[in-house]
């Protein structure tokens, strides 16, 4: 229903997860989830494996057997699997189907392997660093990755200044004044000191960039 709604409104493509409201679900299961999914819309699909939120792990062969489906294109992994993940990078290296880490401490290290790119919560709040990671990783140049894999570090922790992830990116981005820092009840929002924790840590990742990567990337303008 929600991908009719999507329809109508105009939408051409999906992440689609795993169902979440039943922990037991099986692999055979959610291929079958998946499988109705793509019988009944027509818009492009992107499968999501975020095994913290669904309670589900996607393995590799699971992947495979979603990837054959008609109209899936690509995959968006968030379960810190890495072994895992760089198997399906091996096996889709010559394919449409394109593989996106969405672990980001794990990002450079992916992109040198092959993977199609990365999906990092941060990116409105340093695109000049996630881009140049991009190409860092997929052009070779490993001198580069390492830096940019050392800043990237750095900004992930911004995301554990709160108690969920959630809260700290929807602040850390609110301070581009692109969203405000709300989040879904019940979840908490950032507190004053948690606040004040992730600005030092904003302002460090731009110090760092500035110093470590001179011309390249401008940081972030002060708040």
């Amino acid at each position: 229903e929600n991908l009719k709604a999507l329809e109508q409104l105009g939408g051409t493509c999906a992440v689609v997860t795993p169902i979440f409201y039943a922990r037991h679900t099986s692999q055979a299961e959610t291929i079958r989830h998946f499988a109705r999914i793509t019988q009944e819309t027509s818009i492009d699909i992107l499968i999501y494996n975020m095994p913290s939120f669904t309670g589900l792990h996607l393995k590799p062969d699971t992947v495979d057997a979603i990837a054959r489906m008609d109209h899936v294109h690509g995959y968006k992994d968030s379960s810190g699997q890495y072994t895992e993940f760089i198997t399906l990078v091996s096996r889709y290296r010559e394919s449409a189907f394109s593989v996106l880490e969405g672990t980001t401490p794990h990002a450079v290290s992916a992109l040198l392997m092959g993977a199609d790119g990365l999906v990092p919560a941060l990116g409105p709040l340093f695109p000049e660093l996630f881009v140049g990671a991009y190409n860092a990783g997929w052009s070779g140049d490993l001198a580069m990755a390492r830096i940019y894999n050392e800043l990237i570090r750095e900004s992930s922790k911004i995301l554990t200044a709160t108690v969920n992830a959630t809260a700290a990116a929807k602040f850390a981005i609110s301070t581009l004044g692109l969203t405000d820092k709300r989040v879904t009840q019940p979840q908490d929002t950032a507190n004053p000191e948690e606040e004040a924790r992730m600005l030092r840590q904003i302002e460090r990742v731009r110090e760092l960039a500035v110093s470590w990567l001179p011309g390249r990337v401008k940081g972030v303008p002060p708040s």
